[in-house]
């Protein structure tokens, strides 16, 4: 299986019940195999303000069995590189990412 860096949409949806189920099993097999994220990730995940308090506490023990990717310069300086050759929206990917960093 190949890397993967999810995406703080993939998880909202996990937890919203709002992944296809045809998807369903990849995504939790990622979360199983390969289960990265970024500290922006984190961020946004556990700010995100449609959290009931139960489910919030879930969210973190949940985020716990992730591998943190801290945010760095050279991730920073690749990532804004990656964004102006490509003009893509590093922020909204459609399912996850493939992370070779």
């Amino acid at each position: 299986m190949m890397d993967y860096l999810v995406d703080t949409n993939i998880l909202i949806y996990y937890f919203a019940d709002a992944i296809p189920p045809s998807e369903l099993d990849k995504v939790e097999q990622i979360f199983k195999k390969s289960f990265n994220i970024s500290i922006i990730t984190k961020i946004e995940f556990l700010g995100w303000n449609k959290h009931t308090s139960k489910g919030y506490e879930f969210a973190k023990n949940f985020i716990d069995f992730a591998n943190l990717i801290p945010l760095t310069d050279e991730i920073a300086n690749k990532s804004i590189k990656i964004r102006k050759e490509s003009k893509i929206k590093l922020t909204r990917c459609s399912y996850s990412c493939n992370c070779n960093m």
